[in-house]
């Protein structure tokens, strides 16, 4: 493993700005697909990297412990699940579909 000092002209704490900026050529950014995906599609951002993969995401729900869970809780629970379990992830359905559409 090796390190590297980045000294950077831009610092941002805003996905969105991150991806703009890159856009705009101020640079490389590590985002979530769900914020790229749309730049990706229209070619205004490339994946500089694309053999290389984060270690994927987590989304927990948590709630109080009880000796019986509410219906409430159980429903949006499995519909979170549902939206955000499936393969591929919502924001790359569009995309797959453009892909192929163009075929």
């Amino acid at each position: 493993m090796c390190s590297l000092v980045i000294c950077s002209r831009l610092v941002l704490n805003n996905g969105e700005a991150m991806r703009d900026a890159a856009i705009a050529g101020l640079g490389l950014v590590a985002l979530p697909q769900f914020i790229v995906a749309p730049a990706l599609a229209k070619g205004e951002l490339i994946a500089a990297l694309p053999d290389a993969h984060p270690v994927p995401d987590t989304i927990y729900a948590i709630y109080p412990q009880t000796q019986h869970l509410s219906r409430k809780v159980r429903v949006i629970i499995n519909r979170l699940v549902v939206v955000l379990g499936g393969e591929p992830p919502p924001w790359g359905r569009e995309r797959k579909q453009t892909k192929s559409q163009a075929r």
